[in-house]
This record gives structure tokens, sequence and C-alpha cells, in this order.
């Protein structure tokens, strides 16, 4: 079968505190690399032509209009297949992977995501997506849930973590980091990289994160 690969980088990928340039893009690069070498030994595996790789570079998952994500859509043909490594690198939402699904349905194309041993070419590989799908979305909707609940606790205590320092925006930020799995440690050192401003201007710290978080989850 001739197989199209999707790669992409997430936001666990982004710059690090104290990292230089030159290790981001190294680090970055080899979680490519390694989603690229699945999606090929993979293709080997099964004997399956790789015909081409496509690359987005950080974009959030809820964005379907990805520029690569969008060029593989337009090349995978009646027959093909997409290849993707890890199930999040696509999309987390499930009206997302539904519509997709059926697009391929339609036009008479699959999907495989290595990671959980999707392949739509199957009724139980197909199954098996859409309930995956599913729980993605619902743990999304937690998320949500969860930052909606911590602002409106903002707004009427101002006791999560110290008002001054953890501002509405960078709260949601916060927590869709966490969602994404990152520990207290790396969202302070996401924070400080993308150069949001703290209570005293400089570095955030790990123990700011980690007591808001402790006080949403008790909230």
């Amino acid at each position: 079968m001739r197989v199209y690969g999707y790669t992409r980088l997430s936001k666990a990928d982004r710059p690090r505190k104290g990292e230089s340039p030159e290790d981001v893009e190294k680090r970055q690069r080899a979680s490519l690399v390694a989603q690229e070498e699945a999606i090929r030994r993979a293709c080997e595996r099964n004997g399956d032509e790789l015909v081409q790789m496509f690359v987005d570079d950080g974009r959030t998952g809820a964005n379907t209009r990805r520029e690569g994500f969008q060029a593989a859509l337009r090349a995978v043909k009646r027959g093909e297949m997409l290849m993707i490594a890890k199930f999040d690198r696509l999309s987390r939402e499930v009206v997302t992977w539904y519509d997709l699904m059926q697009r391929a349905d339609r036009r008479g194309w699959y999907i495989a995501v290595l990671d959980q041993r999707i392949d739509t070419s199957t009724a139980s590989g197909w199954l098996h997506a859409m309930i995956l799908a599913v729980f993605a979305e619902f743990e999304r909707r937690l998320i949500g849930e969860r930052t909606r609940d911590a602002l409106q606790i903002i707004g009427r205590t101002k006791q999560l973590g110290k008002p001054s320092e953890i501002e509405d925006d960078t709260a949601a930020t916060i927590l869709d980091l966490h969602g994404e799995g990152l520990s207290a440690r790396a969202i302070a050192a996401a924070l400080t990289a993308d150069g949001v401003p703290s209570q005293r201007g400089g570095a955030w710290h790990h123990s700011v994160i980690a007591a808001f978080l402790r006080r949403v989850d008790a909230a």
C-alpha cells in the first residue's frame, strides 16, 4: 500500500528554561525524526511504500488548518493510507476525528496511528479509532471545565496561587500545559522561555505552579 506519513511538534517540544536555541532545535528535530523513523519502520515491516512525509512545527492539536496536515489530505488518494506515529499529533477532538474518518471513507483511503495500533482499513480498527477519539475529547473537555472553574475562583477569591502572579490568561495556559502532561517544573520553564511575566519580573518558579495546581485540584 502507498503511505503518506505525517509528523508534528507539540507543546511538550517547546523551549525549556536554560536551553540554547541550538539545543531547542536539536531536541525538536529529534522528536520529528523519531516520529518519522517509527513510520518508516512500520512501512518496512508491512511491506508498504512510503511515498512522502508531511511535517508541522508545533501548532496546536486543535487546529486542523495546519499547512502540512492539509497538504497530506490533498495528497492521499483512494486505496492509500495516511500514517501518524502518535494519536495526539493529528487531533484530540472527536468531531475532527469523525470528520476525518468520514472523509477517508468517502474517498476510499485509510488512517493508521502507530502508538494506538489503529488501522481504519478494518472495521475493528475504525471502531478503535472512534473510541479513542471520544476519550480524547472527554479529557479535553475536563481540562476546559477545570480552566473555567479555576478562572471563576480567581475572580471570586483571588486565592489560586498568588493572584498577582497568576493572571487569568496565564492560569489557562498553565492548565493547558498541565493537561498536555508537563510537570510544574516544565511549565515554569516554558512560561519563562515564552517571556510570560511573573510578579517579580524574573523566572517562574516551579513551586508557584505546583501550589496553583494543588489549589485547582482542591477547588
